[in-house]
């Protein structure tokens, strides 16, 4: 068992009590690397009673490389699409392909010029990849995201206290939080869908199949 005996790892929202509902184990291999294992009070999400568990665990991995990407709202399309058409020109007339070696080797001219104009930041510019990016995301939620974590921390610290305020003014906090969160999404959401195009009703007809997600 990983975490120390009597941490209370869940706050029952109807209640305000503090309990423990499952023990956190790991295998006899991995034991050893783990350096430490505590409750994170403060960085509780809205609306879930569960307190995040971090663990600190000693091993080595190898570094990815997050590699810039494409982005494509700030692409300029028409001087894109000039170069485009200029560069496939030097192709020559269009042909069928007759042989397998005929084929594989115009496939790789032509992609040889897709990757010319997609990585000529001139037309095309980049941007950094993040695990933690979502689209609705904003200054406001960062802030109030700050404030609850804050929060959290005191409240948790006091719960012992039961008629301490700083509960009473976390929970309006995360309640504020969770709002916000809603709003942000309900936003970029109807914003997206102002600027859809007829061939971006497939991807709406995805999303909606999908169900809700971040």
């Amino acid at each position: 068992m990983t975490l120390e005996p009597g941490v209370p790892m869940l706050q029952a929202l109807s209640t305000g009590n503090y309990t423990r509902v499952d023990n956190i184990f790991c295998s006899s291999n991995l034991v050893d690397h783990v350096v430490r294992c505590e409750t994170v009070p403060e960085r509780r999400q809205p609306k879930t009673d569960h307190m995040p568990i971090i663990t600190w665990v000693a091993l080595e991995a190898k570094r990815v490389v997050k590699e810039d990407r494409p982005n494509w709202r700030k692409a300029e399309w028409k001087e894109l699409r000039e170069e485009l058409e200029k560069e496939l020109k030097k192709l020559g007339e269009l042909k069928e392909y007759e042989t397998e070696e005929e084929f594989w080797n115009g496939r790789q001219k032509w992609q040889r010029v897709i990757e010319k104009i997609v990585n000529n930041e001139k037309l095309v510019s980049r941007t950094k990849m993040t695990p933690y990016q979502r689209r609705w995301w904003n200054k406001t939620l960062d802030r109030l995201r700050k404030k609850c974590r804050k929060l959290g921390k005191k409240s948790y610290r006091k719960r012992f206290e039961v008629e301490n305020p700083i509960h009473e003014a976390y929970r309006v906090a995360r309640q504020r939080y969770a709002l916000e969160i809603k709003k942000a999404k309900a936003e970029k959401w109807a914003e997206w869908l102002r600027q859809v195009d007829e061939a971006g009703l497939w991807d709406i007809a995805s999303l909606v199949e999908k169900g809700p997600m971040d």
